[in-house]
């Protein structure tokens, strides 16, 4: 059994002596709080109500630590000792999440769509504006799915979602929304996963005397 990429990480830094990697940090603790995340309990609210609060905030968690992850790549490349330099990016706005299936049916919840549209963040890129609103009109891809996922994180984290928009989310509804989120951190994971690994071939490239490209 191989060593997760967060053991792989905190091996590699400590191996190299790299320390002050506060994003990488922030993400690696987000991406744990979106993975352990079950749900909510409160008092006088319905079983229904909550199934959707909960749905909503596992798709803001996990967007949330995809976001935190592809900042973390931006800050390492920007340190001055350029210890972790490396060509690696991730597209914060158009990076494909792949689930067309699950994007059919979230597509076709058009009670959640319309609540999404009219709480959209209209501050956010035109591109990513044109995704979901082509997203809306029946045009699927990954990289739609992240602008959903965007939209989500935004409707919860500026406090759009009631309980009247609730509704919205049915059982059905919810195990998509649920499903997004897993399909996020899985994606995230695998990305993080990769870049460990290739840290790592460019260390023992240069340990071995060898240019890295």
């Amino acid at each position: 059994m191989t060593d997760s990429a967060f053991k792989r990480w905190s091996d590699f830094l400590r191996n190299e002596k790299i320390e002050d990697t506060p994003t990488t940090n922030r993400f690696i603790a987000r991406f744990r709080l979106a993975s352990k995340f079950t749900g909510i309990n409160a008092d006088g609210y319905s079983e229904k109500t909550l199934r959707a609060y909960n749905s909503l905030m596992s798709v803001f968690f996990s967007h949330t630590s995809f976001d935190s992850f592809v900042e973390a790549i931006a800050e390492n490349e920007r340190r001055e000792d350029k210890k972790l330099l490396l060509n690696f990016e991730v597209d914060l706005h158009n990076h494909p999440f792949e689930d067309l299936q699950l994007a059919e049916d979230i597509r076709s919840n058009e009670k959640l769509m319309n609540i999404i549209i009219d709480y959209a963040d209209i501050s956010r890129t035109s591109v990513q504006m044109e995704a979901l609103m082509s997203f809306y009109g029946g045009v699927i891809g990954g990289a739609h799915l992240n602008a959903v996922a965007k939209q989500i994180r935004h409707l919860v984290a500026h406090g759009h979602m009631t309980a009247y928009g609730s509704d919205a989310v049915d059982k059905d509804n919810g195990k998509a929304l649920f499903s997004l989120a897993e399909l996020i951190r899985n994606e995230t994971y695998a990305l993080f996963d990769q870049y460990v690994s290739k840290l790592e071939a460019k260390y023992v490239k240069l340990h071995l005397g060898e240019k890295f490209e």
